[in-house]
């Protein structure tokens, strides 16, 4: 079967799952999206939620700039 290209990438509640959980590099992430070709629309969780404080525990090193400054600066660069 032959699927067609999408017109959007939906991705709620995935980023932080697969960034913070599975320690995969956002802009990693976000280069797989853009090579989709499709728009995007994305939710970021930031830092302040309970859940994303307890991803990063431990782990603040690799994930610093877990922040929507720098998200949207790396959106802006793909999208």
């Amino acid at each position: 079967m032959v699927r067609g290209q999408s017109d959007l990438v939906l991705c709620l509640a995935l980023l932080h799952h697969v960034c913070l959980s599975a320690n995969f590099p956002v802009r990693s992430f976000l280069d797989r999206i853009a090579d989709m070709g499709s728009d995007l629309a994305s939710e970021f969780v930031t830092r302040q939620d309970p859940t994303v404080q307890r991803l990063l525990r431990h782990r603040e090193e690799l994930y610093g700039n877990n922040d929507l400054g720098p998200f949207e600066a790396m959106l802006g660069e793909r999208f």
